[in-house]
């Protein structure tokens, strides 16, 4: 058996900045268009992994909250049609509650050859809840870039506990949390979604350039990526078709 890298320390509930933001029962009227992402990639620089390397959105200017809206699931409408996405990107040509959905999204409401379709959208939970954290290469003793995805509600605060005083990272427009002059691992880290819930982990080990997955089974070791440091001139990935 491998070592867990992490320790579930408590969930509890307390109160996030950007709470009611994405409120389920909010809805959202628009335009939506389609184009393709390499992978499902997008500015937020989320993993392409299944189903959201083919049901993906870009969000409007309005609605990206300074990328805060990453990884968020939007339910679409039409008239008679839905599908659910997750935001891997921002759309700035998009007006006020539009969407550029992935093709395969676009199909799931009308025919490609429509080109765009009015909608209407709200967030919902993401049916996924395993929490993933990656820390770039890039980071060092003196500054760390931090990671959050994976949960049913975006990830709107991450701090480390430092004696007794919790350190806040700082959310960057490229879906990423920095800091500096942190403690050395073992890390206390706690993570506020959107709604307002924290949860707080044990790292025995987050070293740059790892992934780490607290909700897999012990026997699993941590995955790795090939290459988690944000761009220097973040930059929306957002393509015509």
């Amino acid at each position: 058996m491998i070592p867990s890298t992490f320790a579930r320390l408590a969930l509890a509930l307390a109160t996030a900045a950007n709470a009611g933001l994405v409120a389920p029962d909010s809805v959202r009227t628009g335009q939506a268009s389609f184009y393709k992402a390499k992978g499902g990639r997008g500015a937020c620089d989320l993993p392409g992994t299944s189903p959201w390397d083919t049901l993906y959105a870009a969000i409007n200017r309005h609605d990206w909250m300074g990328s805060a809206s990453c990884g968020a699931c939007l339910m679409v409408r039409n008239d008679s049609d839905s599908v659910m996405v997750r935001v891997n990107d921002r759309c700035p040509g998009c007006k006020h509650g539009g969407l550029d959905l992935s093709p395969a999204a676009f199909r799931r409401l009308a025919s490609l050859r429509r080109g765009r379709t009015s909608i209407s959208w709200r967030y919902v939970a993401c049916p996924e809840s395993s929490l993933s954290i990656s820390r770039a290469r890039s980071s060092s003793v003196h500054w760390s870039s931090v990671q959050v995805w994976g949960l049913p509600w975006p990830t709107d605060s991450f701090a480390v506990l430092h004696d007794t005083t919790w350190i806040p990272f700082r959310r960057q427009r490229h879906n990423h949390f920095t800091a500096r002059d942190l403690p050395s691992t073992p890390w206390t880290v706690r993570q506020i979604d959107v709604r307002g819930r924290a949860r707080i982990d044990s790292l025995l080990a987050l070293e740059p350039g790892v992934v780490l997955h607290p909700d897999l089974p012990d026997s699993l070791p941590a995955a790795t990526r090939d290459s988690i440091t944000p761009p220097a001139t973040p930059q929306p990935r957002h393509e015509s078709p």
